[in-house]
């Protein structure tokens, strides 16, 4: 489900079959591609986090601070007393940031399968090239999220799930 599908024999496959073989190879390697280009621009905005610089003192300097790693992060300051409020009642483990990360508050998106994965993996990526200076390892890198992608997604029927719920509501 990623520009790299066609590299896998059975989605060639697929693809040469032509009819509805052919569309859904095309359908899931779209969605994917569009999954993952959008999960990387939440991560590089900081919406989301991975697991944080292999540094582990650059990691705890974060974590002191609130900083939470496989997270959504939402901006406090941004929030009705309301909303706050209804973050004490997350039955998922919520941190608030403070100093550099003051108005943050981290909430674990770790057990949100199948997305969770794909939200890791993107966060991921982002932050091993934010710390890496070496292009080569960087393109090694987003080879095998690739990779990655496309072998989660060809396991979990989440689409398949998400494809009767669109037409349950009349829209495919």
């Amino acid at each position: 489900r990623t520009p790299f599908a066609p590299l896998v024999t059975k989605v060639r496959a697929d693809i040469a079959k032509g009819g509805k073989e052919a569309d859904m190879a095309l359908a899931k390697i779209g969605m994917g591609t569009s999954a993952g280009f959008m999960l990387a621009g939440y991560a590089e905005e900081g919406k989301i986090t991975g697991a944080g610089p292999a540094d582990k003192g650059q990691r705890d300097a974060l974590m002191r601070q609130g900083w939470q790693p496989y997270s959504l992060v939402f901006d406090f300051s941004d929030m009705t007393e309301s909303q706050k409020g209804e973050f004490a009642k997350l039955p998922v483990d919520v941190r608030y940031g403070s100093g550099d990360y003051a108005g943050k508050v981290y909430v674990s998106y770790q057990g949100m399968e199948p997305i969770g994965a794909f939200m890791a993996m993107s966060a991921n990526y982002h932050e091993y090239v934010k710390y890496e200076n070496d292009n080569s390892k960087i393109n090694a890198m987003r080879a095998g999220l690739a990779y990655g992608f496309y072998d989660y997604m060809m396991q979990s029927p989440f689409l398949q799930g998400l494809s009767n719920i669109s037409s349950s509501l009349g829209m495919s």
